[in-house]
């Protein structure tokens, strides 16, 4: 059985989408407590067959997070089970240090970022950083899985032209994600297409 844990290393964010899940940058910049989480993990794992099982960093932005720390929780999740793999979610939205591109790229299997069309970036730099950074991850040979929210705006927007801005991306591979009623999403109900507008979306 596969099984995908996931580690919020912390729930604040830099940005403040308006669909997200949690409530964006309003909460502290606080951090998961790495030995509570060291001594979690060994007690999780060891009531679990050595199977297929992925650890997930998640947030909030989980890059927030120091990089000793993020250190600390992959060193112990590999010392605990070896067999599992790691990956991060990241908006990829910040100044991406040598030492955090090294962490993406030596540390974890794989990543995962978001686009969302007009909901996700405040401006135009914003959505370029985020491009500049996807490209430098790219360039290590890294897989990026593209999350994409469907919102109204990726609904209403012209199919062949969605699907090239995400060939011409580079991600490994795309995943379209429904919104939830949570967090900000909450108070941006107009973000949210029907059931039966997504379906013949997808039928399209």
């Amino acid at each position: 059985m596969h099984r995908t844990v996931f580690i919020k290393t912390t729930e604040a964010c830099q940005l403040n989408c308006k669909h997200c899940f949690t409530t964006g940058n309003k909460p502290p910049r606080n951090y998961i407590d790495g030995i509570f989480l060291a001594d979690w993990i060994r007690r999780f794992v060891a009531h679990l067959p050595a199977d297929t099982m992925h650890f997930e960093l998640h947030g909030g932005e989980p890059f927030l997070a120091p990089p000793i720390l993020l250190n600390w929780i992959v060193d112990h999740i590999r010392l605990y089970s070896p067999w599992a793999s790691v990956g991060a979610t990241t908006n990829l939205t910040y100044a991406l240090t040598d030492e955090l591109l090294e962490f993406m790229t030596t540390k974890l299997n794989s990543l995962g970022t978001s686009w969302d069309k007009g909901i996700r970036f405040a401006n135009a730099k914003q959505e370029q950083l985020w491009r500049d950074n996807l490209a430098k991850v790219l360039a290590t040979g890294q897989h990026v899985t593209l999350n994409v929210s469907v919102s109204r705006a990726i609904i209403e927007m012209d199919q062949e032209e969605l699907l090239k801005f995400l060939r011409d991306t580079g991600c490994f591979r795309v995943q379209f994600e429904r919104i939830t009623a949570n967090g900000n999403a909450n108070d941006h109900i107009s973000l949210f297409p029907s059931n039966a507008e997504i379906n013949q979306w997808y039928l399209r």
